[in-house]
């Protein structure tokens, strides 16, 4: 499990701790966000000047990407990096910025920009490579926020859904499906977690709204952790195969009562452990939820 700390004999890093024995170690010395199976460390140098530090972990050489919006993407094979080159704009109203998509080498040569959007970004690679998913609208001052699909090669877009704010996309591991969080409609019966089938356009009701994570080691299935009624309820985690539509109660609050803060939880790759930041001493404990 990794995490990022500044104990009071060093500097700040993102440390290991070893889930069976509790060890920890430094894991990097670069705090960034780790992308491409931690290979990558992406820092941002100054957003004000669109421009970011790409750390390679496994040769140790770093070199600066600029003309970045907010966030880059490695792709899933190493080569390439998708980012907005959205430059700086007033007003800075959300639903009103534009973004061109842009897809470069990994050093930032030959860059192409593939769609303009607006009020929106990247939300990451298709496990293939081929599509991105991005957020935002075609037009500018559009009311309602969409996600689409766009062919790397080809450029060609494809929606996959929209709402009054459109939060958490995610894509399965599988590339099947793109769940998101629909939020502020007019008819409240619609404000929940949604997945959409990139295949056949199929859209599923997914019944909660809360946090969520797919479980890596699967084609689509998901855990998630729903809003409690009361405060001074635990939490409860549910397992819920997005595909067959079957859902589990991994974790009773009755019986485990799970006091979660600030919504800070991760869930190992294979699905089997939840660590989490607890709200009642801000330590990092974990749950083995294996059956």
């Amino acid at each position: 499990m990794l995490y990022v700390d500044r104990p009071d004999e060093g500097p700040a890093a993102i440390w290991g701790v070893d889930a069976a024995t509790g060890v920890r170690e430094p894991y990097s010395t670069v705090v960034g966000v780790l992308q491409h199976d931690d290979r990558f460390a992406i820092v941002p140098i100054l957003w004000s000047a669109q421009s970011v530090t790409l750390h390679d972990r496994e040769t140790g050489e770093s070199w600066g990407l600029f003309g970045v919006g907010s966030l880059p993407f490695v792709s899933p094979d190493g080569m390439r990096i998708a980012y907005d080159g959205r430059v700086a704009q007033e007003p800075l109203y959300a639903n009103t910025r534009y973004a061109p998509i842009v897809v470069s080498d990994l050093g930032g040569g030959n860059p192409r920009s593939l769609v303009t959007i607006y009020g929106g970004g990247i939300v990451g690679w298709f496990p293939d490579g081929s599509r991105l998913l991005i957020l935002g609208s075609e037009t500018f001052g559009e009311e309602r926020t969409s996600l689409w699909t766009v062919n790397v090669t080809t450029g060609a877009t494809a929606k996959v859904g929209d709402a009054a704010q459109l939060r958490d996309a995610s894509i399965s591991p599988d590339g099947a499906w793109v769940a998101f969080l629909a939020l502020f409609e007019k008819d409240p019966t619609l404000n929940t977690t949604w997945a959409t089938n990139v295949h056949s356009g199929e859209k599923r009701r997914l019944d909660f709204v809360g946090g969520y994570e797919w479980v890596k080691s699967e084609p689509a299935t998901l855990v998630y952790v729903p809003m409690r009624d009361a405060l001074d309820e635990g939490f409860a985690v549910y397992r819920l195969d997005v595909a067959a539509g079957e859902r589990t109660r991994l974790i009773d609050p009755a019986q485990t009562p799970l006091f979660i803060a600030n919504g800070d939880w991760a869930l190992a790759p294979d699905g089997k452990r939840f660590a989490f930041v607890s709200h009642e001493d801000y330590a990092i404990w974990l749950l083995d939820m294996a059956p």
